[in-house]
């Protein structure tokens, strides 16, 4: 089961040699290495947990300030997810109480369903929210390959399609992640499908991928089985890392991760 969270707060101030940011995460995801996931972003930074889920980073002068700044805002509006990657996020949640919010109506507008086409101009405007997230992220910025999560149904083609959308802006690769079956991965009421481990060892990757960096692009985080097993196959072809990006995250398994419409629920 994946754990869930966020940046809920950042604050900075210049100091007379660098720059110090505040970070605040939320008090539900204290498994998840943000540290981490800022030392490898921010190689010229110092990245130090201050006391629980406060963390301070200082960036010299000289280095990148304003970079550090697009990261840490990507933290803020975007899921944080600890599964099997070496980092997985989302853009954001699909779904708040009444009803889905504005990225999860472009997800649902953008995915093609049985009996509904999606919507091009959906998906196209998730390809660019995704570049830009890429763009703003050093550490998927840095990646070479790019690789698309399989459909359960066979028809959808939205994450080969966002995936196309990266690597003809950041020239990086494309790589085929093949299905040895065709599973429908949840009931239709949405609950959990009972035999969900039916995708372990489905995925194959012809790949070889040794010494890359790769992303793993998927439109709708659920359990996150699909992200797992891709993963596996991507390591099993040679991945030094593997970097999911889901389009959104369904509400389940966010612990305190509430959402309005368009805003987090901490949101002004």
């Amino acid at each position: 089961m994946p754990i869930c969270g966020r940046v809920m707060e950042v604050s900075h101030v210049a100091r007379e040699e660098y720059v110090q940011f505040d970070v605040r995460t939320d008090p539900y995801s204290e498994e998840i290495p943000f540290t981490e996931y800022f030392r490898r972003a921010l190689p010229d930074a110092t990245v130090e947990v201050k006391h629980g889920n406060n963390i301070v980073i200082k960036i010299g002068k000289d280095d990148d300030a304003a970079a550090a700044e697009r990261l840490l805002e990507l933290f803020k509006t975007s899921v944080t997810i600890l599964d099997d990657a070496d980092e997985s996020h989302a853009l954001g949640i699909h779904s708040y109480g009444n009803g889905r919010t504005e990225l999860g109506d472009l997800v649902y507008g953008a995915k093609t369903y049985t009996g509904k086409q999606g919507d091009r101009r959906c998906a196209q405007e998730l390809a660019e929210r995704a570049v830009k997230w890429i763009g703003d992220h050093p550490t998927y910025r840095d990646a070479s390959v790019v690789a698309a999560a399989p459909s359960s149904t066979g028809v959808n083609d939205l994450p080969e399609m966002i995936a196309k959308r990266i690597i003809s802006t950041y020239q990086m690769e494309l790589c085929q992640i093949n299905s040895t079956s065709i599973v429908q991965q949840k009931n239709p009421q949405g609950g959990k499908n009972k035999d969900e481990d039916v995708l372990q060892g489905k995925f194959s990757v012809p790949n070889d991928l040794t010494s890359h960096d790769v992303i793993l692009i998927d439109d709708l985080y659920e359990t996150g089985q699909t992200m797992v097993e891709g993963a596996r196959a991507l390591r099993q072809a040679g991945a030094k890392s593997v970097l999911t990006l889901a389009m959104s995250k369904t509400r389940r398994d966010v612990s305190g991760l509430f959402a309005y419409k368009e805003n987090w629920e901490d949101s002004t």
